[in-house]
């Protein structure tokens, strides 16, 4: 027989929200050492004591659509669902939501060497690990997004050579600008330390790592557990 030694990996942090509306909410998180994680939904306004635990040696279905019975787990009367198992650390969008109502969302770590699954199952209560966030009142095409970050004024879009944006920053401090392209691969990246204020930005486009071809791409910064997305098209 194969012994398969696997390590607890250290905990995920730093739940971030993108966006959220009447019936779904977009984040990311920061990943810990695992080689995989599983994020698992409830609809409560805390974490508690008495929750659901992931059970090492298990490999649990995901589906980021709150309600799929196929992901769900009752535990002392509430119920958990499994949105997310993957090597990722987001977007991911949860949708199914209901309106203006509480739902707190925890990563869990894991380590798998062939059959054997060892997850990480401690709360990160400092780090944002789990974390709540309450629906909007508002329709579902109508998108709330952070209000401290906020980019502007893209042009040109759709673009050839370059884009020009304005980033309002309400919190000073570190913040991560980035180009991802449909299929969640970063083609630009840089990190900027940032006063409160308004800045102006330019990319250009053929200073982008590899070859980027036409089509859609987000513009997304990230600092101060808050997120910004924008939209961008390319045309080559």
């Amino acid at each position: 027989a194969t012994l398969y030694v696997v390590t607890l990996p250290n905990q995920a942090t730093q739940i971030n929200w993108i966006n959220w509306g009447r019936t779904q909410i977009t984040f990311n998180w920061t990943n810990g050492n695992g080689n995989g994680r599983i994020v698992v939904a409830t609809k409560q306004g805390s974490w508690p004591a008495i929750a659901f635990v992931p059970q090492n040696n298990v490999y649990y279905n995901a589906d980021p659509l709150f309600g799929n019975a196929s992901t769900k787990h009752t535990v002392d009367g509430n119920d958990y669902y499994v949105v997310y198992n993957g090597t990722g650390n987001g977007p991911v969008t949860v949708t199914g939501l209901e309106r203006l109502q509480n739902y707190t969302f925890h990563v869990f770590e894991y380590n798998q060497n062939g059959g054997t699954i060892i997850y990480n199952t401690f709360s990160e209560l400092l780090a944002n690990n789990p974390r709540t966030r309450q629906t909007s009142r508002k329709d579902a095409d109508e998108i709330e997004v952070a209000t401290s970050l906020q980019i502007s004024s893209v042009t040109p879009n759709p673009a050839t050579d370059r884009i020009s944006f304005v980033l309002d920053v309400e919190n000073a401090g570190l913040y991560r600008v980035e180009l991802v392209n449909v299929i969640g691969e970063t083609v630009y990246v840089n990190n900027v330390n940032l006063n409160t204020g308004s800045h102006n930005f330019m990319i250009e486009l053929s200073n982008a790592t590899g070859q980027l071809p036409s089509g859609n791409y987000f513009l997304r910064v990230s600092g101060n557990g808050e997120t910004a997305v924008h939209n961008v098209v390319i045309v080559k």
